[in-house]
């Protein structure tokens, strides 16, 4: 039932525009990423293995009236999304994915530094969906053939530092 996935939910809907049980897209947005980093998943009782939120999705049920997801935060303040799930088996998930944004001043430099950068790149004609997701893979360490003619031979990462 992909309808419990958090990129199932609209990214363009306004606060305004959703029911007010529905988890605020902004928040969502910046988990999907990290969504994959706890898969994959394995169900204890029967052994059943989860590739990705795909794959966990697609193959177990939600629970309860309001499909199994809960957002609150942790014990230091952190905003956290909860997914519980049934496994085929009938043994229900847990899936806990916290929120990494940094509200600090520090952070809000990062962002500003990215979206700097982000600009430049739309001014040499990159694609801001792409832009965007190409500086993503550098800040993970990855290599981006899209932006290699921007970054010369010896860089390939950015430093967001401020």
């Amino acid at each position: 039932m992909a309808d419990d996935h958090p990129s199932s939910v609209p990214a363009s809907a306004g606060p305004t525009e959703q029911p007010a049980h529905t988890i605020d897209p902004e928040f969502l947005r910046g988990l999907r990423e990290m969504a994959e980093t706890i898969f994959p998943k394995q169900c204890r009782n029967c052994g059943n293995v989860y590739s990705d939120s795909r794959d966990f999705i697609e193959r177990t049920v939600g629970i309860g009236p309001k499909k199994g997801v809960k957002t609150g935060f942790d014990d230091d303040d952190t905003r956290v999304l909860e997914f519980f799930r049934n496994c085929a088996c009938g043994s229900t998930l847990h899936g806990l994915y916290a929120e990494r944004r940094d509200y600090s001043e520090n952070g809000e430099r990062q962002r500003e530094k990215f979206d700097s950068l982000l600009s430049q790149l739309v001014g040499h004609g990159i694609d801001r969906g792409l832009a965007r997701l190409e500086l993503r893979k550098l800040l993970r360490g990855e290599e981006s053939p899209v932006l290699a003619p921007f970054l010369g031979h010896e860089r390939k990462d950015i430093d967001l530092a401020p």
